[in-house]
């Protein structure tokens, strides 16, 4: 007897599916443009000199052949897995009665529902979101590595939904009736948890209400080992980018190497910096303080590192890649701007004393970025 699916379709809102749609879309067409001007190039070259072709500038290719082609077909791939990786983010869901189809007009997939193993819910109370992510050993292209960012642990493979997906609590009611067919009730509470948002997922999805909580609370109410992985993640945040040119241009990903380790020093002078910032205010930032809380002001750098990445994938020129500087390392500064207004208790316009030594050595890290930006 074949199986049937439900007549319902869950979507993820037009705007939501609009915007993907265009982040996707131009980022294959304009790697798409590139791969056919390169093959034109080269076959102008080839064929100029034998069938007497007047010169034409656009045409003439002035760097060797191979290396150009190769770097022409690895771009195209790579954003082809990107461009895959955004479709899924925003599929279209049906409900099958072996697994759940996963459809977007670059593909489908199914995950079984055998396949699952467990669900991570989290919820910001604020808003009365969620968002899951379900471990399954079959899951949707490269969303384990986004888990890992928003979930704070590895993950292997799965897929994440958010209840912006009409028809959320169906879907999540399903996957938790198969998980406890599978499993049985007592296995499936051990493999089932609700957590509270990570303050990485805060700073990125609610920046000035959490940057407000934190300059509210004395000491800083941020554990160490939590400083610490801030201080990675924010300082590692343009070796995603570095890394992607690296692999489409075939070279060592030196840039991926050197830059983190500049930004790296950042997170030394500038919470020593702000212990003795020169402000007119009562309330001062002990260094203990200032080393843990200063690198989640710089959490929301990793919408730059993508925004980056992106350009990358379409090719950028270098150019654009310089004009990028100034409002990354705006939003670097504005955020530890925030902070230190509602920190020290000053006007923005006293409070901007506390970004200089931010603003100096951000400035020095994304101009290296630039500089090693494999070309």
């Amino acid at each position: 007897m074949p199986e049937t699916k439900s007549s319902e379709k869950y979507l993820y809102p037009p705007r939501v599916r609009r915007g993907m749609l265009a982040l996707w879309l131009a980022l294959l067409l304009l790697n798409a443009s590139e791969f056919f001007l390169e093959w034109t190039r080269t076959l102008y070259t080839i064929l100029r000199e034998p069938l007497g072709l007047p010169f034409t500038p656009l045409f003439d290719h002035t760097a060797k052949i191979l290396p150009s082609l190769l770097v022409a077909h690895l771009g195209l791939f790579v954003a082809l897995v990107a461009a895959r990786a955004l479709a899924f983010l925003t599929p279209r869901l049906t409900i099958w009665q072996h697994g759940i189809e996963f459809a977007t007009p670059l593909g489908k997939r199914v995950v079984r529902y055998d396949a699952l193993r467990a669900i991570h819910s989290i919820e910001f109370k604020e808003t009365g979101r969620f968002v899951v992510w379900v471990d399954a050993a079959q899951g949707l292209p490269l969303q384990n590595f986004l888990a890992s960012l928003v979930m704070g642990k590895w993950t292997w493979s799965g897929f994440l939904l958010t209840s912006d997906l009409h028809g959320f609590d169906q879907v999540v009611a399903t996957l938790v009736a198969r998980l406890k067919d599978k499993y049985g009730v007592a296995g499936f509470e051990t493999r089932f948890s609700e957590d509270a948002p990570t303050l990485f997922l805060r700073m990125l999805t609610a920046p000035w209400s959490t940057l407000k909580q934190l300059a509210a609370t004395t000491p800083v109410a941020i554990p160490p080992r939590v400083a610490a992985t801030h201080i990675a993640l924010s300082a590692s945040s343009l070796a995603l980018p570095l890394a992607v040119a690296a692999l489409i241009h075939a070279q060592l990903p030196v840039g991926a190497i050197i830059v983190p380790l500049v930004a790296l020093v950042e997170f030394a002078l500038a919470p020593l910096y702000l212990t003795a910032a020169p402000l007119d205010s009562l309330r001062r930032l002990d260094f203990a303080d200032a080393w843990r809380v200063y690198p989640a002001t710089q959490l929301p750098r990793w919408y730059i590192a993508c925004a980056l990445t992106w350009l990358v994938l379409a090719g950028a020129p270098v150019f654009v890649f310089v004009l990028c500087i100034a409002p990354a390392v705006a939003l670097g500064c504005y955020t530890l701007l925030v902070f230190a207004r509602d920190w020290f208790e000053t006007p923005l316009t006293q409070a901007w004393l506390a970004v200089l030594m931010t603003a100096i050595w951000q400035i020095v890290v994304y101009a290296l970025f630039v500089a090693l930006l494999p070309q």
